[in-house]
């Protein structure tokens, strides 16, 4: 497994922000002022607080290894 990349998220008017794969694009979470938000069918996780998380692209053809550093404002 490879290294993951830590880029930089661009954030909308509303402060949130849309976590990407970097190597397919595919949505793997968002961030707003809760924190850090993934959901995926049924499951959702919302986080907070300073942290990275280590996210591995749910794609069969892709599974790119994606770093997220975040620090909320408590």
């Amino acid at each position: 497994m490879s290294l993951g990349e830590e880029t930089q998220i661009p954030s909308d008017a509303g402060g949130r922000r849309d976590v990407r794969c970097s190597g397919c694009g595919a949505l793997l979470a968002r961030i707003d002022r809760a924190g850090l938000c993934i959901r995926r069918g049924d499951l959702e996780a919302c986080i907070d607080g300073c942290f990275h998380a280590s996210l591995t692209c749910y794609r069969p053809r892709c599974r790119r290894l994606n770093v997220v550093r975040l620090t909320t404002d408590t």
